[in-house]
């Protein structure tokens, strides 16, 4: 990017000082050769300006953030949010919108960079907040599939911390298919044909207690609740949803 930027930065020099040759040229022929240079720049700096775009389109990060329905207006919790991302210190959005046609108390914001969308959603996570005397959420604007195995690898997560694992040796992957512990992994989660697979260590897929557990069963129904929203078959039976044993730690 900031070889980038020296590049758009040595046209855009050029450019001006080709402009200041224009106007001074007093031949027609001059005149029109400089112009053609001008114009072959133009197009030079425009497709450069749009590939950096296009780029922090994609990697943008959305939030969202839910409780907020005593606001009533998407300005009011555009308002609301921004106070309290400058109270704690916290990045700044780049633009607030919401999906439904009436203000229902979800309000999405977009960051410059995942890393920034992860850092507000930290803070209002962390501190605790309420409106109107409604607890305030904030999450990440995740595609349906990436969220349905976020939800039940952070719930593992947590589940495995209250059961007395060191929560800082407890790591998701960054594309949330897979926690390990340590160097050693606990369960890999894809989704195939519209269901969720998991897929087990041989040590913690024989541990019994885990595996018939009522807590791993809510996480797995709450997964395949979140990815029947999708439709199109896509997890409508909680029974589908698949516990291997195989693969090596």
């Amino acid at each position: 990017m900031n070889l980038h930027d020296i590049r758009m930065e040595k046209l855009e020099n050029t450019m001006a000082a080709l402009e200041e040759q224009i106007k001074n040229a007093n031949a027609e022929t001059t005149q029109a050769q400089l112009k053609e240079q001008m114009d072959h720049m133009h197009a030079q700096l425009s497709n450069m300006q749009f590939t950096p775009r296009s780029a922090a389109t994609e990697v943008m990060g959305t939030m969202v953030v839910g409780g907020l329905q005593s606001l009533q207006t998407l300005e009011k919790a555009t308002l609301w949010l921004n106070d309290k991302l400058k109270t704690l210190n916290g990045p700044c959005q780049q633009g607030t919108y919401m999906k439904s046609p009436q203000f229902q108390g979800l309000l999405f914001a977009k960051f410059s960079s995942t890393c920034e969308r992860y850092t507000a959603v930290a803070m209002l996570r962390s501190a605790g907040l309420q409106e109107g005397g409604t607890r305030v959420w904030a999450t990440q604007d995740l595609p349906l599939l990436t969220r349905a195995r976020t939800m039940f690898l952070i719930g593992l997560k947590w589940q495995l911390t209250q059961w007395g694992f060191v929560r800082h040796e407890l790591n998701i992957d960054d594309n949330f298919r897979s926690l390990v512990v340590g160097e050693h992994k606990v369960v890999d989660v894809v989704i195939e044909n519209g269901n969720i697979v998991y897929t087990w260590s041989p040590q913690w897929g024989a541990w019994s207690d885990l595996q018939h557990s009522e807590e791993l069963q809510l996480l797995k129904d709450r997964a395949a609740a979140v990815l029947s929203k999708g439709g199109k078959g896509e997890g409508k039976s909680k029974s589908k949803s698949k516990s291997h044993g195989a693969w090596a730690s």
